[in-house]
């Protein structure tokens, strides 16, 4: 897991605009709220400890979202380029079909530190997915967007 602290600049390990750190999921307190929100935030089971709320500039808007701990980059930081290791969280890939660079933010069957098991079951009903398809996240220009591939659509670029 990478150190990250409030107002840490880093990106997607796919590329991105500049991404400020505004939360990190069981590190982060918040003494004004009077509620610590971590619990709630890794309720939705898509966030565990060390996970982190992001903002960056889309357009003269200011946007938000949240990022597993191992698809990011620090400031300074290159991805391991490497075309032969396994696909998981924090794994470049590139599409087949349009050589899109795209970072795996969950690997559909697979669980994270905090054993989820209700996103694996949503992926699977609403969707005719199966286990082993990947969810990606990557920037078209500054908008954050996310889609489910089957792994043999994609090919490996590093970690």
């Amino acid at each position: 897991m990478k150190n990250v602290k409030l107002g840490d600049i880093i990106t997607l390990k796919s590329g991105s605009p500049n991404l400020i750190v505004d939360w990190v999921v069981d590190v982060t307190k918040d003494k004004k709220a009077g509620i610590d929100p971590n619990p709630f935030l890794k309720m939705s089971g898509m966030l565990k400890t060390g996970d982190i709320a992001i903002k960056w500039m889309l357009g003269n808007t200011e946007a938000k979202g949240q990022l597993p701990n191992e698809a990011i980059l620090l400031e300074g930081e290159k991805i391991t380029e490497n075309t032969e290791s396994e696909i998981t969280f924090g794994s470049v890939v590139e599409r087949k079909l349009d050589k899109k660079k795209m970072t795996v933010i969950w690997v559909i069957g697979q669980t994270k530190d905090n054993g989820v098991k209700k996103v694996n079951e949503f992926y699977i009903v609403m969707g005719q997915r199966k286990e082993g398809d990947l969810v990606c996240a990557w920037f078209e220009k500054n908008k954050f967007e996310t889609g489910i591939y089957p792994l043999h659509e994609v090919k490996s670029i590093g970690f």
